[in-house]
């Protein structure tokens, strides 16, 4: 009996070392790959949730339902929709990698069953790519089950199983791929409100030219939203020409003047004619209103609730740059000397937007 229970501590250690170090070289890998995970409080704790949740479940299934492990292969499925959605393909595909042996390792199941875990979290990466319809993920959901039946039934065979036995797992095997697809596609707006993304989908209903912020912009600020537009266009086109996303940039477009609604007339492009409004004013107050447009599309995108990732295009589309032309109005009013030059020299750094300077292409790309 002793003998058995040192054997026993002696499997749970070895499981415990296996699982402490593959869990530290998923870190690693999300560390050197995507270290924007760590950036964000809030990030962080979701992609833990999600690694942590992933194992929960497939150890609790594997207790619940020992003679169908296929079930185990559920919420594998799932982390790897969410992390495909919320991250880069090649991303998601590696660290599913590592959480597919995790898994695996936790329920102490065969190689078989391990290859049929990474059979169907390779075909779901592959597959979810961008979201664009409301059956993308449920059409994901039938292609992977197709592969991970597949897998399954070679695995049975090959392991000497009855056809019968092998027919049954393969059908489990596929049903918990559906039924993944399902509750993904059901979640969907949750993930992307935890991880701060927005999918194809919703950059699409966004675009919607019926949508009230754009309904309102083209009401009060007319010239502005034509303006967006054809940036919109032009964004698009650059973007998809260097790898970039091109449909967040062309949505981003529409939205990042929607600031200038408030005072559309102080604008150029709202202007009638040759009459400007800032011909009355000092160089300073229509500083003023030109910064403040960034500030107020801000609060525009929080009012209206727009999706947190278009918020970079109110904030980043003119960087740190410098308002050149009432810069060069504010030196021109400055006393002369006798010298021809101005007695004291105007700051650029007075006249410059506060930023921040852009962190995606495509919001560079719209600044540019």
């Amino acid at each position: 009996a002793a003998n058995l229970r040192r054997e026993r501590w002696l499997q749970r250690a070895g499981l415990v070392t296996l699982v402490v170090v593959l869990s530290g070289g998923l870190l690693a890998y999300a560390g050197l790959y995507q270290p924007r995970v760590f950036e964000a409080r809030a990030r962080t704790i979701a992609f833990a949730a999600v690694m942590l949740g992933t194992l929960a479940a497939a150890r609790l299934l594997d207790m619940k339902f020992p003679h169908i492990p296929e079930l185990v292969s559920a919420p594998c499925l799932i982390a790897a929709s969410i992390l495909c959605i919320a991250y880069p393909r090649r991303f998601a595909i590696g660290a599913m990698c590592i959480v597919t042996v995790l898994a695996a390792t936790v329920v102490r199941n065969h190689l078989a069953f391990l290859l049929m875990l990474l059979t169907g979290v390779a075909v779901t990466v592959y597959q979810l790519d961008e979201i664009r319809t409301r059956t993308k993920v449920i059409k994901v959901g039938l292609a992977t089950a197709a592969a991970i039946m597949l897998a399954s039934a070679a695995g049975g065979l090959m392991e000497g199983q009855t056809l019968g036995f092998v027919l049954q797992h393969a059908v489990w095997a596929g049903a918990c791929a559906l039924m993944s697809a399902f509750v993904v596609s059901g979640v969907l707006p949750f993930i992307e409100r935890i991880f701060r993304i927005a999918t194809s989908l919703t950059l699409l209903e966004w675009r919607d030219p019926t949508r009230p912020l754009l309904q309102l912009l083209a009401r009060e600020a007319p010239g502005t939203y034509n303006h967006s537009l054809m940036l919109g266009t032009l964004a698009e086109a650059a973007c998809e020409r260097i790898g970039a996303n091109g449909l967040l940039a062309q949505v981003g477009a529409l939205y990042h003047d929607v600031g200038k609604i408030h005072r559309a007339g102080y604008f150029t492009e709202n202007q009638e004619g040759r009459i400007s409004r800032h011909d009355h004013l000092a160089p300073t107050m229509s500083l003023l209103i030109i910064l403040g447009h960034v500030k107020d599309g801000l609060e525009l995108g929080k009012q209206y609730k727009l999706p947190p990732v278009l918020h970079q295009f109110i904030a980043e589309h003119h960087g740190t740059t410098v308002v050149r032309y009432f810069h060069q109005v504010a030196s021109e009013k400055q006393p002369h000397l006798a010298s021809g030059r101005h007695d004291r020299e105007v700051s650029e750094a007075d006249f410059r937007y506060p930023g921040p300077k852009p962190h995606a292409k495509e919001s560079a790309v719209l600044m540019l």
